[in-house]
């Protein structure tokens, strides 16, 4: 692939992206969509705007996608907190006759014009006046309503020609069913309720979109330290594999501890192929934005932070990580400057 030289100021760089799709100018003269980006590398934090209630709103966090085509970085969930607008109680809260699809089909449009594809993830309950949604770690409480807001959600945004967003340009990349859940360990009916969940959605997707890409909840950090691994979650997701949760979901997402150098994606890739065996690995919460208050972040070492992004992407691949998903920091996909030009030139190098 031929040099690019200075990759000047984001979303400064004209067709730089064009390298690596076909014929973008002819999509930009006809009008249409711009080709989907590579998914190797996505952004694990789209549209991280206090939680939106109109369109308006939720186009004041629309700057990350001209980044995103800038990098050449072609996948994007929208979540923290903005993923509500995939919620249950905020599209469908008095059932799918009285559906609001407007907020999630902003997203999906906005999305596909610049390319970029979505994993989408599915509530049954956000909190509009929290920044965080409600964690789907349990069964909703009417599990019918919920399954067919999954089919009515899939189904709109699957582009099969069938009941699909008018204008619908690219479907919707893949699927998970919540973030994070947790259980105390050895809390078997809380175990049980996840696997309830997964499976229920994933029937439900499926039956909507054979071709559904869906997937478990995220894992939160196996790793808080270098060899302290998190029982209760390992344990979580090693019962639900146990029980046959393998069959209902389609790729295993693990999140990393953000912002710190250790433990390194070695140790979480060791943990989670053990217990998630043939399960294709997603890599869905990494980068260098802080974790917590008070714990150094590679963020305020920006060099280190670049060698660090390198290194971690590159084990993360070549221990079978099929997707990862790079968080911003402090909000900012262009900061610190010295990792978004080493998220470039790693995602330049390397095949779509």
């Amino acid at each position: 692939m031929p040099d690019t030289g200075d990759p000047g100021p984001p979303g400064e760089t004209g067709d730089s992206f064009g390298e690596k799709v076909d014929s973008g100018d002819t999509a930009r003269d006809t009008g249409g969509p711009p080709p989907a980006l590579g998914t190797r590398l996505g952004l694990c934090d789209g549209y991280d705007v206090t939680p939106a209630k109109t369109v308006e709103e939720l186009a004041s966090a629309e700057g990350d996608l001209a980044l995103l085509r800038d990098l050449g970085m072609g996948l994007m969930r929208p979540h923290r907190p903005a993923g509500h607008v995939f919620s249950q109680n905020v599209v469908a809260p008095e059932g799918l006759g009285s559906a609001d699809w407007s907020l999630p089909d902003h997203v999906v449009a906005t999305s596909a014009a610049a390319g970029v594809q979505l994993l989408v993830t599915l509530y049954p309950v956000a909190l509009l006046d929290s920044e965080q949604p409600q964690q789907a770690s349990v069964a909703p409480k009417d599990m019918p309503a919920w399954e067919a807001f999954v089919a009515a959600v899939v189904e709109r945004y699957d582009g099969d020609g069938v009941d699909d967003m008018p204008g619908l340009a690219l479907p919707v990349y893949a699927w998970e069913i919540g973030n994070e859940p947790y259980c105390d360990a050895g809390d078997e009916a809380c175990a049980a309720a996840l696997l309830e969940l997964t499976r229920a959605s994933w029937l439900a997707a499926h039956a909507a979109d054979p071709e559904a890409m869906v997937l478990v909840g995220g894992a939160r950090p196996a790793l808080v330290a270098p060899g302290d691994p998190d029982e209760g979650t390992i344990g979580l997701y090693r019962w639900f594999f146990e029980q046959g949760g393998g069959a209902y979901t389609d790729a295993f997402g693990f999140h990393v501890m953000t912002g710190i150098a250790e433990p390194p994606v070695e140790g979480y890739l060791e943990i989670w192929r053990a217990v998630a065996g043939d399960t294709p690995l997603w890599l869905t919460e990494v980068g260098v934005w802080r974790a917590q208050e008070g714990v150094p972040s590679l963020a305020d070492d920006p060099l280190s932070a670049a060698a660090w992004t390198t290194r971690t992407l590159d084990a993360a691949f070549a221990g079978g990580v099929e997707h990862a998903l790079w968080c911003k920091a402090r909000h900012d996909l262009a900061t610190p400057p010295e990792v978004y030009a080493a998220l470039r030139d790693w995602i330049a190098a390397r095949p779509r």
